[in-house]
């Protein structure tokens, strides 16, 4: 059981870490920091596909394929 203390108008949680509001503000960092993540990780695998595609493209080139 969560005991609260009221005093003021305002509910203060004993239990700071059972907070409601800290838990979503929590929860609205993590999500942040995951996304951020991504969105690295996604630019990162641009630049892969494209050093892939000219590397490729200059094996092609060096086999006489390309024009």
């Amino acid at each position: 059981m969560q005991y609260i203390d009221i005093k003021d108008s305002t509910v203060n949680f004993v239990n700071e870490d059972k907070d409601p509001a800290k838990k979503a503000d929590q929860l609205g960092a993590d999500l942040g920091n995951l996304l951020m993540e991504s969105a690295m990780d996604k630019a990162t695998i641009m630049q892969l596909e494209d050093t892939v595609g000219n590397l490729l493209l200059e094996v092609a080139m060096l086999k006489g394929g390309a024009a």
